[in-house]
């Protein structure tokens, strides 16, 4: 799933407009994006725990 949101943040840098404040935001959500998945992964393999 957050394969398809890493695509969707790619595709939508490259058809934006190329301004300071685009670059921000679009980095951003591609680094929280990357972050979510590490989290995920480590969930997964039982090394981070949820917070139930």
């Amino acid at each position: 799933m957050f394969g398809a949101i890493i695509i969707y943040d790619l595709n939508r840098a490259m058809r934006i407009p190329y301004t300071h404040d685009n670059a921000i935001d679009v980095a951003l959500g591609i680094y929280l994006d990357w972050v979510n998945v590490f989290i995920r992964l480590l969930r997964l393999f039982g090394i981070l725990k949820p917070d139930d």
